[in-house]
């Protein structure tokens, strides 16, 4: 059985530069809301190629994979990876000071 996959993958060509700074900023405000719809779009087509292919493509898991899918699901994990960057720069610094209070107490 073959996945359907890279032959029905979803693209932009928004061009920044063609477009004002509100145009840009209108687009990347719905950008979310637009991936949705793509993306939407694509599993039901997938789903359709899958069903009429005689068992010749699997279905696409859409609970499985669905999830895993969009610009929010990246941006929750750089946020997240960001915020456990901070914690450990946090620590460090912590520590580091920990360590400059104590060789301090113990040169005098």
């Amino acid at each position: 059985m073959t996945f359907l996959s890279s032959k029905y993958l979803i693209l932009c060509r928004y061009n920044f530069g063609k477009h004002t700074y509100d145009e840009n900023l209108q687009y990347i405000t719905s950008l979310s809301e637009l991936e949705r719809k793509r993306v939407d779009k694509w599993i039901s087509e997938m789903k359709t190629l899958a069903q009429q292919s005689n068992k010749q493509y699997e279905p696409f898991d859409e609970a499985r994979f669905r999830p895993l899918i969009g610009i929010d699901t990246v941006r929750y994990f750089i946020q997240d990876m960001w915020v456990k960057v901070s914690d450990q720069k946090k620590m460090l610094i912590f520590n580091i000071a920990i360590f400059e209070t104590r060789y301090r107490l113990l040169k005098e």
